[in-house]
Protein backbone atom coordinates (compact mmCIF):
# COMPACT_ATOMS: atom_id res chain seq x y z
CA UNK A 1 0.00 0.00 0.00
CA UNK A 2 1.00 3.79 -1.32
CA UNK A 3 2.20 5.92 1.99
CA UNK A 4 -0.68 7.95 3.99
CA UNK A 5 1.58 10.63 4.55
CA UNK A 6 4.78 12.53 5.49
CA UNK A 7 4.82 12.86 9.40
CA UNK A 8 5.92 16.44 10.79
CA UNK A 9 5.99 17.96 13.95
CA UNK A 10 3.15 21.04 13.88
CA UNK A 11 3.41 23.15 17.44
CA UNK A 12 5.42 20.02 19.03
CA UNK A 13 2.75 18.07 17.71
CA UNK A 14 2.66 14.83 15.67
CA UNK A 15 0.88 16.05 12.10
CA UNK A 16 0.70 14.29 8.94
CA UNK A 17 1.27 16.70 5.11
CA UNK A 18 0.31 14.99 2.06
CA UNK A 19 -0.23 15.97 -1.47
CA UNK A 20 -0.80 13.85 -4.58
CA UNK A 21 -1.59 10.47 -5.62
CA UNK A 22 0.82 8.71 -4.32
CA UNK A 23 -0.96 9.13 -0.34
CA UNK A 24 -4.07 7.84 0.51
CA UNK A 25 -4.98 10.87 2.49
CA UNK A 26 -5.11 12.47 -1.15
CA UNK A 27 -8.40 13.03 -2.74
CA UNK A 28 -6.63 11.78 -5.96
CA UNK A 29 -5.29 8.51 -4.34
CA UNK A 30 -6.84 5.08 -6.76
CA UNK A 31 -8.75 3.03 -4.42
CA UNK A 32 -12.29 1.58 -5.08
CA UNK A 33 -14.95 2.23 -2.75
CA UNK A 34 -19.03 2.43 -2.94
CA UNK A 35 -20.65 5.39 -2.03
CA UNK A 36 -24.69 5.50 -1.56
CA UNK A 37 -26.18 8.30 -4.05
CA UNK A 38 -29.54 9.45 -3.79
CA UNK A 39 -31.49 7.95 -6.05
CA UNK A 40 -28.69 5.98 -7.58
CA UNK A 41 -28.42 3.46 -4.45
CA UNK A 42 -24.32 2.47 -4.28
CA UNK A 43 -22.18 3.34 -6.96
CA UNK A 44 -18.81 2.14 -7.35
CA UNK A 45 -15.82 4.86 -7.47
CA UNK A 46 -12.37 4.75 -7.49
CA UNK A 47 -11.15 7.77 -5.76
CA UNK A 48 -12.95 10.10 -3.52
CA UNK A 49 -12.27 12.98 -6.03
CA UNK A 50 -15.00 10.99 -8.20
CA UNK A 51 -17.35 10.82 -5.47
CA UNK A 52 -17.23 14.26 -4.27
CA UNK A 53 -18.18 15.47 -7.98
CA UNK A 54 -20.81 13.08 -9.03
CA UNK A 55 -22.55 14.02 -5.25
CA UNK A 56 -22.08 18.03 -7.24
CA UNK A 57 -23.56 16.81 -10.23
CA UNK A 58 -26.09 14.97 -8.59
CA UNK A 59 -27.15 18.27 -6.62
CA UNK A 60 -27.31 20.13 -9.96
CA UNK A 61 -29.07 17.64 -11.79
CA UNK A 62 -26.47 17.22 -14.28
CA UNK A 63 -26.71 13.75 -15.27
CA UNK A 64 -24.53 14.64 -18.48
CA UNK A 65 -22.02 15.45 -16.29
CA UNK A 66 -22.45 12.52 -13.99
CA UNK A 67 -22.54 9.90 -16.31
CA UNK A 68 -19.14 11.56 -17.55
CA UNK A 69 -17.37 11.83 -14.02
CA UNK A 70 -18.62 8.98 -13.12
CA UNK A 71 -16.55 7.22 -15.99
CA UNK A 72 -13.52 9.61 -16.12
CA UNK A 73 -10.16 7.05 -16.22
CA UNK A 74 -8.64 9.63 -13.32
CA UNK A 75 -9.18 11.32 -10.48
CA UNK A 76 -7.52 14.42 -12.05
CA UNK A 77 -9.99 14.47 -14.76
CA UNK A 78 -13.26 13.82 -12.54
CA UNK A 79 -11.86 16.99 -11.29
CA UNK A 80 -11.77 18.79 -14.63
CA UNK A 81 -14.98 17.44 -15.60
CA UNK A 82 -16.65 18.51 -12.03
CA UNK A 83 -15.75 21.88 -12.55
CA UNK A 84 -18.32 21.94 -15.86
CA UNK A 85 -21.53 21.24 -14.11
CA UNK A 86 -24.02 23.54 -15.45
CA UNK A 87 -26.34 24.76 -13.99
CA UNK A 88 -23.83 25.92 -11.14
CA UNK A 89 -25.18 27.99 -8.22
CA UNK A 90 -21.76 28.96 -6.64
CA UNK A 91 -23.61 30.46 -3.47
CA UNK A 92 -25.67 27.43 -3.28
CA UNK A 93 -22.64 24.94 -4.15
CA UNK A 94 -20.65 26.64 -0.79
CA UNK A 95 -23.71 25.89 1.57
CA UNK A 96 -23.57 22.06 1.11
CA UNK A 97 -19.50 21.11 -0.13
CA UNK A 98 -18.52 20.59 2.55
CA UNK A 99 -21.09 18.39 3.68
CA UNK A 100 -20.89 16.53 -0.02
CA UNK A 101 -16.97 16.12 0.69
CA UNK A 102 -17.27 14.64 4.46
CA UNK A 103 -19.96 12.02 2.74
CA UNK A 104 -16.62 11.71 -0.08
CA UNK A 105 -14.49 10.81 2.71
CA UNK A 106 -16.78 8.95 5.28
CA UNK A 107 -17.25 6.47 2.05
CA UNK A 108 -13.29 6.40 1.21
CA UNK A 109 -11.84 5.48 4.84
CA UNK A 110 -14.97 3.15 5.67
CA UNK A 111 -13.00 0.73 3.67
CA UNK A 112 -10.18 -1.21 4.74
CA UNK A 113 -7.48 -1.15 4.68
CA UNK A 114 -8.06 2.82 4.13
CA UNK A 115 -9.83 2.89 7.10
CA UNK A 116 -7.06 0.94 9.29
CA UNK A 117 -4.18 3.49 7.33
CA UNK A 118 -5.94 6.96 8.16
CA UNK A 119 -6.33 5.37 12.16
CA UNK A 120 -2.53 5.24 12.03
CA UNK A 121 -2.40 9.10 11.90
CA UNK A 122 -3.57 9.94 15.56
CA UNK A 123 -5.24 13.11 16.58
CA UNK A 124 -2.87 14.92 14.68
CA UNK A 125 -3.72 17.56 12.06
CA UNK A 126 -3.81 15.99 8.51
CA UNK A 127 -2.33 18.68 6.30
CA UNK A 128 -3.14 19.14 2.43
CA UNK A 129 0.18 20.55 1.22
CA UNK A 130 -1.65 23.11 -1.64
CA UNK A 131 -1.90 26.65 -2.60
CA UNK A 132 -5.52 25.85 -2.14
CA UNK A 133 -6.66 27.83 0.92
CA UNK A 134 -10.22 26.69 1.33
CA UNK A 135 -9.38 22.91 0.85
CA UNK A 136 -5.61 23.04 2.04
CA UNK A 137 -3.09 24.70 3.72
CA UNK A 138 -2.16 27.23 1.80
CA UNK A 139 1.13 25.90 1.33
CA UNK A 140 3.02 23.49 -0.95
CA UNK A 141 4.60 20.64 1.17
CA UNK A 142 7.97 21.71 0.76
CA UNK A 143 6.77 25.13 2.56
CA UNK A 144 5.32 22.69 5.39
CA UNK A 145 7.70 22.14 7.86
CA UNK A 146 9.53 23.70 11.49
CA UNK A 147 9.17 27.44 10.27
CA UNK A 148 6.24 27.27 7.90
CA UNK A 149 3.17 26.53 9.41
CA UNK A 150 0.23 25.89 7.46
CA UNK A 151 -2.50 28.47 7.36
CA UNK A 152 -5.50 25.60 7.70
CA UNK A 153 -5.78 21.86 8.80
CA UNK A 154 -8.58 20.15 9.02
Amino acid sequence: MDSVAVPFLLDNVPSFKFFSRQFILSNHFVYTFNINLDGYGQISVMSSEHAYFLLKASHFGDMASFHHIRHAPTPAAAKRLGRRIMPFVEQQWHAVRFEMMCRALRAKFAVEPLRRALQTTGYGPLVEASKDEYWAAGREMHEIGLTAKPKRTW
